[in-house]
């Protein structure tokens, strides 16, 4: 096989690769922003319904304020909450979420909370900081 002929089998084999690459939608680029959140949503309130203070807290930035004051104001009123029982039985309706992402910022709301305390519409502000989603304020609806 001559030089040519092998580099021209080089340039389609290429072509080719490039055409499957295109084709598979980007496959390997990682999930999407409206995925990373998501996946963030599940694991923050999927650590409140286990009553896991600490692991719900892991999404909220230093930074972060709620109803209740800053992170560490929070923090001490969700284990209040927690230690009364509150949460025992909290149930997690996500079904009327809506997620809008604007840049670097998201806003997420229609999340609906129900337990002992009764229902409880709630809504987060996040924002994407080194490549990650993180929850900067908690919003009650």
């Amino acid at each position: 096989m001559t030089v040519a002929r092998q580099l021209k089998l080089l340039l389609t084999l290429l072509a080719l690769l490039a055409l499957v690459g295109c084709a598979s939608g980007g496959a390997g680029r990682g999930p999407s922003d409206e995925e990373q959140i998501v996946a963030l949503l599940d694991g923050m309130l999927s650590a409140l319904q286990a009553e896991d203070i600490e692991g719900m807290a892991v999404y909220y930035a230093d930074d972060f304020s709620g109803t209740q004051g800053d992170k560490a104001a929070t923090t001490q009123f969700l284990t209040m909450v927690r230690d009364q029982g509150f949460f025992a039985g909290v149930e997690v309706d996500q079904t009327g979420r809506t997620i809008e992402i604007d840049g670097e910022q998201a806003s997420v709301n229609g999340i609906s909370l129900a337990g002992m305390f009764g229902v409880l519409a709630v809504g987060f502000e996040l924002e994407k900081r080194d490549g990650e989603w993180i929850v900067v304020a908690q919003t009650q609806e």
